[in-house]
């Protein structure tokens, strides 16, 4: 009748990084390989990067992720690296998933189930839709953060993709401490 319970200890995650303007003609394999061979001043052993994908900003740069273990990460941190024929920075890669449908966090917009939201005035309507002034703007998440918790003195007057925002430090900070440094 009962059955027995198992207990699911908690594990960081691994560091993450981003290494800027990697050059066009280096794959993911051979990130790895490259980055080892071409940097063997930094003592990185074989297995200690693993490249996942590589994406372009709106600059049309092109940037790669990188899991690394903690002491890798220590290496690698604010340095420059030689990587094809380019010096490339290296950052820590901390980001909140937000969805574009009701602008709140942790979710995306193929798995949302709320209703369509304007990140710039927290109304009912989308984007394209707005027709608020700037005296307007809300940010949702912070509105929904004073709502359950009315004590709090949180400033609500920014759009939700404000890089400044109350709620979206407090899940980048959560991230932080979800990974082993």
């Amino acid at each position: 009748m009962w059955k027995e319970l198992v207990a699911h200890i908690h594990s960081l995650k691994n560091p993450r990084l981003i290494i800027l303007n990697v050059p066009d003609d280096t794959t993911s394999s051979s990130k790895e390989n490259s980055l080892i061979r071409q940097n063997t001043e930094l003592n990185l052993s074989e297995g200690s990067i693993t490249a996942k994908y590589v994406y372009y900003t709106k600059g049309k740069n092109r940037n790669a992720f990188v899991k690394v273990n903690d002491d890798t990460r220590i290496i690698l941190l604010n340095k420059k690296i030689k990587l094809g024929l380019h010096i490339c920075r290296i950052d820590d890669y901390i980001t909140a998933t937000r969805c574009y449908k009701c602008s709140k966090y942790n979710h995306m917009t193929q798995d949302c189930k709320e209703e369509v939201t304007c990140p710039i005035f927290a109304g009912k309507h989308t984007l394209k839709e707005s027709k608020s002034g700037k005296n307007n703007v809300k940010c949702i998440n912070c509105e929904n953060y004073k709502k359950y918790i009315p004590t709090s003195n949180i400033n609500v007057c920014h759009t939700a993709i404000d890089r400044n925002c109350p709620s979206l430090k407090a899940i980048l900070q959560k991230q932080r401490l979800n990974t082993e440094y």
